[in-house]
């Protein structure tokens, strides 16, 4: 949280000093929104057994990543509502498919739920691949438009978007197998 806050006065006194900074602005606030993305990702990946708390952080990053995109491109940000609607609806079918799975099972690593809340774990499994960005879904076309935007702009932004990208699918797929699968 204290990072989030840091970094939120940053972009604050970024964008206050726009005057100065000109145009630049953005691409700084791009930059540091990315970063941020990749750090929040990282600290997804860092959850062992917290389902929700690795959904809440993957959401963030992907937030945190679409952002930066609009910062890059702010006459392209009419086309990330379809990467944010991919991520929101996969974020709530997820999250929803979660609460008809009790919370100590959440928490225990290698839980097996699978086969005692075999719908549930179905539906979390679809959410997560929604976030993640699979083929067909509304994030894989958003997320395509947002590195082709990132790229027009500043090319290196595109690392921190496919990084944080990769990284949010493995902490996701690694929480998915742990809730899911038993020893």
């Amino acid at each position: 949280m204290v990072l989030l806050l840091l970094s939120a006065a940053m972009v604050a006194v970024l964008i206050v000093s726009g005057s100065v900074l000109g145009h630049e602005v953005y691409v700084y606030n791009a930059i540091v929104m990315g970063l941020l993305a990749l750090f929040v990702a990282f600290a997804a990946l860092g959850q062992k057994t917290d389902a929700a708390r690795v959904l809440w952080l993957t959401a963030l990053s992907a937030v945190l990543k679409g952002v930066s995109a609009m910062l890059l491109s702010p006459e392209n940000a009419r086309y990330s509502s379809v990467y944010f609607g991919g991520v929101a609806i996969g974020y709530l079918l997820a999250r929803g498919a979660l609460m008809y799975v009790p919370r100590e099972l959440q928490t225990t690593e290698y839980a097996g739920t699978a086969d005692l809340h075999p719908y549930a774990i179905t539906v979390h499994f679809t959410g997560i691949l929604w976030m993640t960005g699979f083929t067909l879904s509304p994030t894989f076309f958003g997320d395509d438009l947002l590195l082709h935007f990132g790229a027009e702009k500043f090319a290196y932004e595109t690392f921190f978007i496919g990084s944080a990208f990769v990284l949010n699918a493995l902490a996701l797929m690694r929480s998915y197998v742990k809730l899911a699968f038993a020893k």
